[in-house]
């Protein structure tokens, strides 16, 4: 399928857009009225006030995106969690003071990068459009309406990670000192004789553990206690606590991730008037340019938007397609013309070094080695159990010393651990056979020493195995519409695209072939993703 793009009516104009329709070839009207020839700041505060409006509309889209949807406070509330579950209950106060301090020095490094940011950004861009201004001041007010938009959201993308970084710190910061507070008025209460508390509380923790509360730094955190509850249980029933606290936890935050999805969605619908009824119902249409042609351009507004927009993209297209596009010169050989399309299949291979499951039991886990291999532009074909079951049959490759790495013929890397030149060069070309693209050579392949940090020092790793365990196909062109016009792939979306198959089986499971057809085919638009792009 020909990926489209998606967009709102009231951004048809900005840069973003623009570069889909037309690559780096962009037309934009500029007006120079009022241009006077007061020098390079004139020319600036000129372009300034007559911009005001358009300046302004940008810094509010930028206010109105920093508005947390439920998403962000789903992503919020499950990072708060994961820092409760592994916060140290039994640290002294001294520790967590430190650890209050390490906070703000890592918030002043990242602020003083922001700094520098800033100064970089102002240096570089007065002088650019103050030089361009004293040369060509048409040429000035260009460069300002062109490259000062994109310099602006970089530098609003950079203050918005600083902020939300602030954020995280000052939550942290809070719930620290908050905790010090409540925890000495605990012990005080715990220790007075006054107290009607303070017998019950030395009978069960003791007079010495009070005192040494917060003066003596312990380790307990709430997922340390319950990884101890789980060892404590024999092997075989442990391990299947284990996995099920793992799809619990799995379970809560997709379908968390889900439920906001879907509010997200509803109020996005509400926003653009698709719950209502008549002509200003929001609609999206698929325009094609030409009907022969594979583009095709997705376009949302109510009926009389859609009118004007249509007739405004019609004459775009048709100007941008009588434009001289050159010529394509080349030896000859068509395989030299890299493939920049995909069929939006991709294909993650996981490798363990034992060839069963458990992997994570508690005699695995502390030398578990565990490799991920991504093929992009998959060919669906190639997804076949007996092929992939042949290619890496037993044991599929060593993970050692070596770094084997090769581009391919879409731009695309790919990159594998090994233990020797000629086992790099074996399992590259072996990855590259799935896909539609082809290996460029030669290959870059690095011997590396020292490479793993162990209690402070360096520690030489050894050749271990790697067996094939687990395959998870993704199909892109599985997302819906609204996934596509959204612009951000969350864990439902990746969810919803994709298929896991457990390789580590002799033999075939009964639904490999139909959960592969399945996933490969492509339910948005009705094509197949078993074409060759």
């Amino acid at each position: 399928m020909t990926a489209g793009f998606i967009y709102k009516i009231s951004t048809l104009t900005s840069t973003g857009i623009r570069k889909q329709i037309a690559g780096s070839k962009m037309v934009r009207r500029i007006s120079t009225s009022g241009i006077t020839k007061s020098g390079p700041l004139g020319g600036i505060i000129n372009w300034l006030s007559a911009n005001a409006g358009w300046i302004g509309q940008k810094v509010w889209e930028f206010i109105q995106s920093r508005i947390p949807n439920f998403q962000e406070i789903w992503t919020a509330i499950v990072q708060g969690t994961i820092f409760l579950l592994n916060f140290n209950f039994a640290a002294s106060d001294a520790d967590l003071e430190k650890q209050i301090m390490a906070l703000e020095e890592q918030l002043a490094l990242r602020r003083w990068n922001l700094y520098g940011y800033t100064l970089g950004t102002a240096i570089t861009a007065t002088v650019g459009l103050g030089a361009t201004f004293a040369i060509n001041e048409a040429a000035g007010i260009y460069l300002l309406k062109e490259a000062g938009e994109e310099i602006l959201q970089d530098f609003a993308g950079e203050v918005s990670s600083y902020f939300m970084q602030w954020n995280d710190v000052q939550k942290q910061k809070r719930f620290i000192r908050t905790y010090i507070k409540t925890r000495r008025l605990l012990k005080a209460v715990a220790l007075n004789p006054a107290s009607p508390l303070a017998p019950i509380a030395k009978s069960i923790w003791g007079e010495k553990a009070i005192q040494d509360w917060g003066v003596r730094s312990g380790n307990w955190t709430i997922s340390g206690w319950i990884q101890k509850q789980i060892d404590k249980l024999p092997e075989k029933l442990g391990n299947r606590v284990e996995e099920f606290l793992e799809g619990l936890g799995e379970g809560v935050t997709e379908t968390g991730y889900t439920i906001a999805s879907a509010l997200d969605r509803y109020f996005f619908e509400e926003a653009t008037n698709d719950i209502q009824t008549g002509d200003n119902q929001a609609r999206l249409i698929e325009l094609r340019p030409d009907r022969d042609g594979p583009e095709r351009l997705y376009l949302a507004g109510n009926t009389q938007q859609l009118r004007a927009t249509v007739t405004q993209t019609l004459a775009t297209t048709e100007l941008l397609n009588n434009r001289d596009m050159g010529m394509v010169v080349s030896s000859g050989d068509w395989d030299e013309i890299p493939i920049t399309d995909s069929n939006g299949l991709e294909v993650m291979l996981e490798f363990y070094n034992f060839p069963k499951p458990p992997y994570w039991s508690k005699d695995r886990r502390s030398k578990l080695v565990r490799s991920r291999l991504t093929i992009p532009n998959c060919r669906p074909q190639k997804l076949d159990w007996a092929y992939i079951k042949t290619t890496f049959k037993g044991i599929a490759f060593l993970k050692g010393m070596y770094i084997a790495k090769c581009t391919l013929s879409n731009g695309r890397t790919l990159k594998v651990y090994c233990s020797s030149e000629a086992e790099g060069e074996k399992i590259l070309e072996a990855l590259a056979s799935f896909s539609y693209a082809s290996i460029v050579y030669p290959l870059e392949i690095t011997h590396l020493t020292n490479v793993n940090r162990s209690n402070g020092r360096m520690k030489k790793r050894g050749n271990e195995p790697q067996y094939l365990s687990r395959m998870v196909v993704t199909n892109w062109n599985r997302l819906t519409r609204f996934q596509r016009f959204r612009g951000q792939i969350t864990p439902t979306d990746r969810k919803s695209s994709q298929k896991k198959f457990q390789m580590h089986f002799e033999n075939k499971l009964s639904t490999f072939d139909s959960d592969i057809a399945e996933v490969t085919r492509i339910a948005i638009d009705g094509e197949s993703a078993t074409a060759n792009p």
